[in-house]
């Protein structure tokens, strides 16, 4: 258990986006067994930044004996739970007035955000009552042209954004550069940071093994040149069409290598494959089509009336029986017309404009079987996809099975075959398939080791910014709140519930920390909350002896930290340390997640209410036992 003060009246836990503005009265129905709030007011028509107000909370005197200690006014936004800036601590509890109206002393850090809404709440925190039992008042916020400090956050993602453009060259956005096929130019498709919507949605999944060129009868890759890996990775960073089709592919390579090793014999092969036939100054594209050889042919609107025509990489004659047996290992029935939706929605990124579904001029021929030109029908069934002997036959079956067919977890199965295949006519040597010569190889190497490096890039940076979101703190927080609820009250950890921590952050070992602290205490206490927090941030498996008001002393003595003596300003603290109260039986110890000003900064913590909740809140370097802070050798 930890307390930071001898009473504790609020207890906020939050969390949600902070966004910003007015103010109404509205009284809630109150629950028998609580204290009756009348009314909730406040002393000033517009709050401040850092600047105090009064908050009267009206209690019935029928409802509740005069100066009951479990009333508590705080401050929430957008109908999040009440943050404690309002505390209730003898220096800032403003007392009952003569009438029996709990006054306190309240003080917002930072009024520039962007709450719709903002309300002081009044209410009995007592564990059947809590806020829906209180009462409200909308609150007017003043904005100021203030601006947050930089955190050591916004510093590690400067440096993450530098190292970026230092590795994507100078067309890149992040180097004021634009991509050369911007949203604009194909404004059908769903957008991220740099490309359509995913299919795959695997997430960071890290690099798969390096390329072996010479087992492959491959040379080793060029780095310089005109088609070298830099001018490579350069190329396709450029192009947001290219990123998206090359993080596609690569994502699903992931998966097939995770659920059916044997089909990919050489990781970055096949995405590489269809780079390589795409041409060199283009990208990998799974909307290829080549009816014929015949490029008045290779367009979505008309049939592939030939047994050699070619999609994504792959000759379908050779896989006509192979589209519903791979569809059916990695795909359920129901969800055939959200993928094929899928294609069609981000075939914008095809390198031509005949291979777009979207494609103003293709309008015509075989699109009459979607619904308004765009749209996959709700009926379509795994009937309608060929089984191999229709697929020439069929128009409309041989239009389906095609879309289907570049979906890219199904251009990777399709292309396993294909891609083994030259693996294998590689390593025999000569000339492939009789173009394939040592020039083309070198390109193919080139290219491979561009994907690689591409592929490197990108898991660093995920992993970058994974961090960069576990040290907010406040996301963290959030998410324990959604995902853990003991007796009605949300972010509170328990042992009959620890395992509710699953997936609220990264770290493995923050996890832990908690789920022992909770069972070893019953409630999840602030010293095993900030052993987690600070085994997600630097991997530390933090231990220190005594209670949290001995750790300024007794973290040292491990090695692993420093002592940093509270003098009255947030100048020496950072975002990540551990901020230590040393006065109460226990004390008490919090992670500081933001920082406001010289005064004020924002804490993630549990426990402070002696229940295992978890909250965030904003105190100053004024509050009392604050005795300094812990950091990270």
């Amino acid at each position: 258990m930890s307390i930071r003060y001898k009473k504790s009246y609020a207890f906020g836990l939050l969390l949600s986006l902070i966004s910003l503005f007015f103010l109404i009265t509205s009284p809630v129905q109150a629950q028998t067994s609580c204290a009756k709030i009348n009314s909730v007011s406040v002393s000033t028509s517009e709050v401040e930044s850092g600047k105090m107000f009064n908050c009267t909370v009206a209690v019935d005197k029928a409802s509740v004996a005069t100066s009951q200690s479990s009333i508590a006014c705080g401050i929430r936004f957008d109908g999040g739970w009440p943050l404690d800036f309002c505390p209730s601590t003898s220096d800032t509890f403003g007392g009952w007035d003569a009438q029996g109206n709990a006054v306190f002393h309240c003080v917002i850090p930072d009024t520039n955000i962007s709450a719709k809404k903002v309300e002081a709440v009044g209410y009995d925190f007592q564990s059947e009552c809590g806020p829906s039992t209180g009462a409200t008042t909308e609150i007017k916020l003043k904005v100021t042209d203030t601006k947050e400090q930089p955190t050591s956050v916004d510093t590690q993602l400067d440096k993450v954004k530098t190292l970026l453009r230092a590795l994507l060259g100078t067309d890149s956005p992040l180097n004021g550069g634009s991509y050369s096929n911007s949203a604009a130019s194909y404004p059908n498709a769903t957008y991220d940071a740099v490309g359509p919507a995913c299919y795959t949605e695997s997430g960071a999944l890290p690099p798969m093994k390096a390329p072996n060129y010479a087992a492959l009868g491959l040379p080793q890759p060029v780095t310089s040149g005109t088609n070298g890996v830099d001018a490579l990775i350069k190329q396709i960073t450029a192009n947001a069409r290219a990123v998206w089709t090359i993080n596609e592919l690569l994502s699903a390579e992931k998966t097939v290598l995770s659920k059916d090793p044997g089909l990919l014999q050489n990781p970055y092969l096949i995405t590489a494959w269809l780079w390589f036939e795409n041409g060199a100054s283009a990208y990998p594209d799974i909307y290829e089509i080549n009816c014929n050889d015949t490029d008045s042919l290779s367009q979505v609107s008309v049939m592939c009336n030939s047994t050699n025509f070619q999609i994504a990489g792959y000759q379908v004659s050779g896989h006509k029986t192979q589209f519903l047996s791979y569809y059916n290992k990695y795909f359920a029935a129901s969800q055939l017309p959200g993928v094929l939706q899928k294609v069609i929605d981000n075939s914008t990124a095809a390198s031509r404009p005949q291979w777009s579904y979207l494609n103003a001029d293709q309008k015509k021929g075989l699109l009459k079987y979607l619904q308004g030109g765009s749209g996959v029908p709700n009926s379509l069934s795994i009937n309608d996809i060929s089984s191999g002997n229709d697929l020439l036959s069929d128009e409309r079956k041989q239009f389906f099975t095609l879309i289907l067919g570049k979906n890219p977890l199904m251009v990777v199965l399709l292309n396993s075959t294909t891609v083994n295949g030259l693996a294998d006519s590689l390593k025999a040597g000569g000339t492939i398939y009789g173009y394939i010569g040592e020039s083309q190889k070198q390109l193919i190497s080139n290219m491979l080791q561009a994907l690689y490096k591409y592929d490197s890039i990108i898991n660093f940076v995920n992993t970058g910014l994974q961090v960069l979101k576990d040290i907010n703190a406040a996301l963290v927080v959030q998410r324990i709140q959604q995902q853990c609820t003991q007796a009605g009250n949300a972010g509170r950890v328990t042992a009959n519930n620890s395992g509710c921590v699953d997936g609220t952050i990264s770290s493995s070992l923050a996890v832990s920390k908690w789920k022992q602290s909770a069972n070893d205490y019953f409630y999840l206490q602030c010293v095993g909350f900030v052993y987690g927090m600070e085994g997600a941030v630097g991997g530390k498996n933090m231990y220190c002896s005594g209670n949290a008001k001995d750790f300024l002393s007794t973290c040292p003595a491990t090695g692993q930290y420093i002592t940093i003596q509270n003098t009255g300003s947030t100048s020496t603290m950072k975002v990540g340390d551990a901020v230590v109260w040393t006065g109460g039986t226990w004390g008490h110890i919090a992670f500081v997640s933001k920082i406001y000003d010289s005064k004020t900064f924002q804490v993630a913590e549990a426990n402070y209410d002696g229940a295992g909740s978890v909250r965030i809140s904003n105190v100053t370097v004024d509050s009392p036992g604050l005795g300094g802070w812990l950091r990270s050798k």
